[in-house]
């Protein structure tokens, strides 16, 4: 759900596994942004708000086909999320743009 939501706004694959496993610290997500997840995941903006702000969670699948044992994740900035996807700058500045 959330990778097909992030696919529908255009973001890359790695911020959809990221916002379902709760990697994104959600107050550095824009609003702009939280709104038209929620819309794409047909949740209220409360809802997606508050399971984004649940600790993050380790995914199951890369767990089990880890060789080492995999250690709790620590929320980081979406802005970080999209450098370490490749966003180039310019499409980085027009989603961090809170208008």
């Amino acid at each position: 759900m959330f990778t097909n939501a992030a696919k529908a706004l255009d973001l890359p694959i790695q911020a959809g596994l990221a916002l379902r496993e709760r990697r994104i610290d959600v107050s550095t997500i824009p609003s702009r942004i939280i709104e038209k997840l929620a819309q794409a995941l047909k949740a209220s903006v409360v809802v997606l708000h508050s399971y984004l702000a649940l600790p993050p969670q380790v995914s199951q699948i890369r767990a089990s086909k880890s060789s080492t044992k995999p250690t709790a994740a620590e929320k980081v900035s979406f802005e970080r999320i999209l450098r370490d996807a490749g966003v180039d700058e310019e499409t980085l500045s027009t989603l961090l743009n809170n208008e």
